[in-house]
Parts: structure tokens; C-alpha cells; sequence
């Protein structure tokens, strides 16, 4: 499962700059990886654990804006057509497990 989250804020004002950096650096600090400038995308191992990803978002989105977030499968995400620069490109992977000694 995948979670996907767009969002364009505000960055009129510094107060509004600052929120947006917040909320993006979050997301980076969660584990998202960049798609392009508002959208983040991050893999999950379950549903349940990508809504409560997706409850979380809610939780820090701030105000003023639009927040979009939502989930889907790994076959889903496969079947996107991924363009770098014009060029058919990879898309993101799905991260290695993590194993403990």
C-alpha cells in the first residue's frame, strides 16, 4: 500500500511560509519521498498502518490550504506512467525491510 499526499499552501507571509516548511519537512521526517514540489508519496506495509498515516496528515495540516491525501495499492502504483525530463523513468521503490540482529 501506498500513501499519496498533495497539498498547495499558502506562502504568502512569513507565518504562512513557516507553517508550509513544518508540514513538508513532517511528511520528509515520516518517511515521504518527494514526486514533485507538493507531492509526497510513502510506501506502507498495511492499510491499517496507511490510515493511520493519512489520520496524522489531518492532524498537521494547517488551515489555510489544500490537503489531499490518500491510499492505494502497490499494483495500482505500478500501473502509473512515470516521465522524467521527458523520458520514461522508474517510478519510487518500495523500501527494503528493515532487519534486526
Amino acid at each position: 500500500m501506498w500513501v499519496m499526499t498533495m497539498f498547495d499552501l499558502p506562502v504568502e507571509t512569513a507565518l504562512q511560509r513557516k507553517r508550509y516548511a513544518k508540514f513538508r519537512s513532517t511528511l520528509i521526517k515520516w518517511g515521504y519521498d518527494t514526486l514533485q514540489k507538493s507531492i509526497y508519496v510513502k510506501y506502507c506495509q498495511s492499510d491499517d498502518y496507511c490510515r493511520t498515516i493519512r489520520k496524522m496528515v489531518v492532524q498537521i495540516a494547517p488551515a489555510e490550504g489544500i490537503v489531499n491525501s490518500f491510499s492505494f495499492t502497490d499494483l495500482e502504483f505500478a500501473r502509473q506512467d512515470f516521465l522524467r525530463n521527458g523520458e520514461r523513468a522508474l517510478p519510487p521503490s518500495k523500501p527494503t525491510q528493515m532487519e534486526f540482529f
